[in-house]
């Protein structure tokens, strides 16, 4: 007798590996269908949507040269910044009733606007983002803001922290 494996005792235990692998693979797969693929989903379909609403955010911000609210090191639910051409910008929160029914909570929704000081006119409001639960801005001098949110979907919730420089604020301080 060699020392070898017969062919028998190969193919038992390659059948039951596979029978392992194959519970494995049913386990697994059970974990990630339904419910939970429903949660990742909504979880980065938040992520998303704070994406997109920082990316409005930073294109209006970053045209600012001055950040007028809230003052270096205060902390504001709302935002003024000064641009290029003196326009004042504006974000701010609003609440929306709606959401604020369905998730059971104060929700709401984030808009810009912009003041035309020369014109003296105001721009209608701008949604930038909506299933707000908080906001602020903190002031970092006069050329940054820390923006931080929670961003809610019923019992879903995404939070986030992005600092905004303002882009155009070395071209006031040279002066």
């Amino acid at each position: 007798m060699n020392g070898g494996f017969s062919l028998i005792e190969v193919m038992v235990a390659l059948t039951v590996l596979g029978l392992m692998l194959g519970g494995s693979f049913r386990l697994f797969s059970f974990f990630f269908t339904g419910k939970k693929v429903g949660n990742i989903s909504a979880r980065l379909q938040l992520q998303m949507e704070t994406r997109r609403a920082l990316v409005n955010i930073y294109s209006e911000a970053q045209e600012g040269i001055e950040v007028l609210k809230p003052d270096p090191g205060a902390t504001l639910p709302y935002m003024v910044l000064r641009d290029l051409i003196n326009n004042l910008h504006l974000i701010y929160m609003r609440k929306d009733q709606a959401l604020t029914a369905k998730n059971g909570s104060d929700t709401f929704k984030l808009f810009s606007v912009v003041y035309d000081i020369a014109k003296d006119h105001c721009s209608d409001p701008h949604e930038i983002l909506n299933g707000l639960s908080s906001m602020n801005f903190t002031s970092h001098g006069f050329g940054a803001v820390l923006v931080t949110g929670t961003l809610r979907d019923g019992e879903l919730k995404y939070s986030f922290v992005n600092m905004i420089r303002l882009k155009n604020v070395s071209s006031e301080e040279g002066k």
